[in-house]
This record gives structure tokens, C-alpha cells and sequence, in this order.
């Protein structure tokens, strides 16, 4: 199964949060951006980075706007399930930027990087600040050109930064407009998908039908307010709720006992992962291995807030020719018309 979190910022103590215990042997976690485990090449970082690389589960991390690139941009791109790639380790993959990857069945594009809305403070830090965190026009060009590969249809979108009109929803800045988010503008406006997940902005929330917001929360990779987004143990409840609904009258005390139970079956389904992962000897061990890492990474897991916002206005993707023919303010002249030439793909096996 995949599942989809939100910024992690090198924070090991992410990873020992109850809600990373429902991903089993074979499952995929995609960290939509600021993985931050690729950093300073520390043998404290290796002894992180080797840490994950045990666990049971594959980390797919696009990039974001807090990355060393010199140090990412170091490990050979190779290719997989469809797209590009980096390999941290076995289990630990970079996606790269404009990419189409087949996982599971599920068509995803992925677009990491951004801008900085904290350059400034960055650089009266005297922050590290690398440039290579704005996806270039070549970039850009490249996932146009693969989403023209399959007919400019996927299954989900993933990305570090968000469309303009829905980064407008979260954050009023005047500089929310940038060659990023007008590039996710015309992606929004092309591309069909069945939902778009982005981090970067340090909160979860589900901003409309096709729109989330991720920072903490691990989310299944569904549609969310779906059948299949539901947790396991919210689905077994909901089959036994209607179990119970079908009884006779004279059984409603001992089904609504039942259904306490059913209830209070999230946090201790919760806890018997827990157990299982951290009990006995060898869990100990990774368990005080854990917390060790998280003392000496100096991790602090940041608070928020869930909130639900259902805009006025439809963000579905309107069904219209792609053309990608608005460009000009933010490409050179010969890529605006390049693109502009672009003709979508007739073939109608790519979907």
C-alpha cells in the first residue's frame, strides 16, 4: 500500500509517531519534500540514513526548498517503475522532478523543489541557501513532456510547492506567485487527476476535492473522504456498525456494547503496532536506537492544527486541449514556443 506524509526536515523522531505503525513489510511512504536526511554527510546522518534503510517499508522523497543539493546531486540517476531516480539506500529513493512513476498501478507525477519564502532570513543566518531548489526551464520542459507521454492524465499528483490559487488558500504573501506556482497553474488547468498532494506550507489540511495539504499526518495515497482512504480499522468499524444495524431491537444494548468497544479499537490497534514493532528484545533495541538518534539529531517535532476548508469554486481540472500556451512570463522564447507546439499523444494504450 502507499501512504504520503508531509515535510520531515531530518526529524528521526517523525518516524517512532504511532501513525507510522500501519505500514507493513512491502508498503511505500512518499515524503513530499524537505526529506532533510541528506545533509551534512555526518557519521551521526549515516547512522540515520542506515537506521531507515532497516525498516521494513520503501521512503520515496521528492525535494524541497531545504535540501544540500550538492550532496543530493551526487548519487548516479538511474531508472525506475517508469521515471528517474537517486538511490539513498535499497529502500530509500529520491523522485525526481517532472518524473511519471507507475507504483502499485497508480500513475504519479512528481514535481519537487520551490522558493524559498524565507531566503531572506536564510541569508541573515548565514543559512546554506542553494539555487538548484527552483526547478529549472529544462526541468519544467521535461514534465510537460512526460505528462504529454500519457495523454496529460495521472492518477495523483505530488509536489513540494502548490498552484497559486491554492497556496492563495493557506498563505496570503505577495509573493505566493512564482515561476513555481505558475507552473502548477497550468498544470491544475490541463492535467486530469484524481488529487494533488503538496507539503511545504507546515499544515494538514484538506482544502477541497481535489486538493491536501500535508505536513505530520501519514495519509493512505487515495482520494480522500474515500472507501479506500479510510483506515483499516475504521473500515472493520464501519462493517461491523452495519453489522449491528441489521440485528433485531431486542439485541440493541449488547450491539451498542459492541460498538463502544469498536471505537476504542483506533489507539489500540494503534498500540498493538507499537508492540509489535518495539516489543521484545530486538524492538527494545530499536526502540533506545530510536531515541538515541532523536537526541543526537537534535530533532523537535513541530505542532499544528487540522482545519477543513471547501472553497466556493470547483479545482477540478477543466477538460480542455492542452496547449500550454501561456507561458511566455516565465520561459525563454524558444522553450514558450516550444512548448507551444506540443501536440498531445494520440495513442490511446498510454491510459
Amino acid at each position: 500500500m502507499i501512504y504520503i506524509t508531509g515535510d520531515i526536515h531530518g526529524n528521526i523522531a517523525r518516524f517512532e509517531d504511532k501513525s507510522m505503525s500501519q505500514l507493513k513489510r512491502g508498503d511505500y511512504l512518499i515524503v513530499c519534500g524537505d526529506f532533510g536526511f541528506i545533509w551534512e554527510g555526518s557519521r551521526q546522518e549515516e547512522k540515520v540514513l542506515n537506521f531507515l534503510a532497516r525498516q521494513k517499508y520503501a521512503i520515496l522523497f521528492i525535494d524541497g526548498c531545504h535540501e544540500n543539493f550538492d550532496r543530493l546531486q551526487k548519487y548516479p540517476v538511474t531508472e525506475w517503475n517508469g521515471g528517474k531516480i537517486r538511490r539513498i539506500k535499497p529502500n530509500i529513493i529520491h523522485l525526481m522532478r517532472g518524473q511519471v512513476y507507475e507504483i502499485e498501478g497508480k500513475r504519479i507525477f512528481t514535481m519537487g523543489g520551490g522558493c524559498s519564502s524565507d531566503l531572506d532570513l536564510r541569508q541573515l543566518r548565514g543559512t546554506k541557501w542553494w539555487p538548484e531548489e527552483t526547478p529549472s526551464t529544462e526541468e519544467m520542459a521535461e514534465g510537460v513532456d512526460n505528462l504529454f507521454k500519457y495523454n496529460l492524465t495521472v492518477d495523483y499528483i505530488v509536489t513540494h510547492e502548490c498552484p497559486t490559487k491554492v497556496k492563495d488558500l493557506l498563505v496570503k504573501e505577495l509573493d505566493n506567485f512564482n515561476c513555481v506556482t505558475a507552473f502548477f497553474d497550468e498544470v491544475c488547468r490541463q492535467v486530469k487527476y484524481k488529487h494533488w498532494f503538496f507539503g511545504s506550507v507546515h499544515k494538514d489540511m484538506h482544502l477541497s476535492s481535489a486538493h491536501t495539504a500535508l505536513f505530520q499526518r501519514v495519509l493512505p495515497l487515495e482520494v480522500p473522504g474515500s472507501k479506500a482512504a479510510q483506515p483499516e480499522d475504521d473500515r472493520k468499524r464501519s462493517r461491523k456498525t452495519s453489522s449491528d444495524d441489521k440485528k433485531s431491537a431486542s439485541k440493541v444494548s449488547a450491539s451498542a456494547i459492541s460498538d463502544n468497544n469498536s471505537e476504542n479499537s483506533t489507539d489500540e490497534d494503534y498500540r498493538n503496532g507499537y508492540r509489535q514493532r518495539y516489543g521484545g528484545k530486538n524492538g527494545r533495541a530499536m526502540r533506545m536506537e530510536l531515541e538515541s538518534l532523536a537526541k543526537e539529531y537534535g530533532a523537535v517535532a513541530e505542532e499544528d492544527t487540522v482545519k477543513y476548508y471547501e472553497p466556493q469554486e470547483s479545482s477540478e481540472p477543466e477538460e480542455e486541449a492542452a496547449s500550454f500556451d501561456n507561458w511566455d512570463s516565465i520561459m525563454s522564447d524558444e522553450m514558450a514556443e516550444r512548448l507551444k507546439n506540443r501536440q498531445p499523444d494520440t495513442d490511446e494504450d498510454n491510459y
